[in-house]
């Protein structure tokens, strides 16, 4: 058998507790702790060599910086992530701050700055996901991000049984509709917008129906510039349409044998 001198102490301790239950436990017993320890011959003979290792990988104090220097959302914070306000408006948002040197406060937190892994929307978390892809700094991902925000839009609606997946799509759509204003690309949920509302409009619990009670209508040019829609034309889409879905309601005339006939 393999010495182990971690169990022949565990052994001797718990012997001794046994024997003795009010003495202190014993301290390591001279011959086990010789195993643990470096032969002395050993030692001697990488003396020269451990002195070389020293002297070729020579080790340095470190001072200590201090926390903020250290903490990356610090210096993100002090350096309030800027952009040239000469960049394209489709590349800037609007809901900075623009400072005296003319740059632009984006006011991203750091789960924002730190989703580099993020390149697709996903079915689980597509709000979440569709966001950190344009929060992303390393690489425009921008128009790839909004194509596959629409597509799981329709996905959404196309895969739930009954309405299922209605609010997970329309928080997609008012994600979309939001990002949309701020980039500058109203034309992209509009066309969304008016397909939802020819593909997704028939029935009384259709997921037209749930846009329009919720209110989500086509992008003005109140809310964007350079947007083609009035605000008049915005409020007539969805005019007509902000009726809640209505179910049918059980015959309060039927009896138990009637719901019995019904069963069988």
């Amino acid at each position: 058998h393999m010495l182990n001198p971690v169990h022949q102490h565990m052994f001797q301790c718990m012997q001794h507790r046994a024997l003795s239950p009010d003495e202190p436990l014993p301290s390591l017993d001279p011959t086990l702790r010789a195993y643990l320890e470096q032969p002395q011959q050993v030692a001697a003979n990488c003396a020269a060599e451990l002195q070389r290792m020293r002297e070729i990988f020579k080790l340095e104090v470190v001072e200590k910086k201090r926390a903020h220097d250290q903490d990356a959302g610090g210096v993100w914070r002090e350096s309030d992530l800027a952009l040239d306000v000469d960049a394209p408006a489709a590349k800037r948002t609007n809901t900075g701050t623009s400072d005296a040197a003319g740059h632009v406060s984006l006011g991203l937190t750091m789960e924002e700055l730190t989703a580099e892994g993020v390149t697709d929307v996903g079915t689980v978390e597509p709000v979440k996901n569709f966001r950190a892809m344009l929060n992303r700094r390393d690489v425009d991902l921008s128009s790839k991000a909004f194509t596959q925000m629409a597509a799981m839009v329709v996905k959404l609606v196309r895969d739930s049984i009954s309405d299922q997946f209605f609010p997970k799509a329309l928080d997609c759509l008012k994600e979309l509709r939001t990002a949309a204003i701020e980039l500058a690309e109203a034309d992209v949920f509009n066309n969304l917008l008016r397909s939802v509302k020819r593909d997704f409009s028939a029935g009384s619990n259709s997921f037209w129906a749930t846009v329009c009670v919720a209110g989500v209508s086509l992008i003005s040019s109140t809310e964007c510039a350079g947007c083609s829609v009035s605000s008049q034309e915005a409020r007539q889409f969805i005019e007509g349409d902000q009726q809640p879905s209505v179910h049918a309601a059980p015959d309060d005339d039927v009896d138990a044998d009637d719901f019995a006939d019904m069963l069988d």
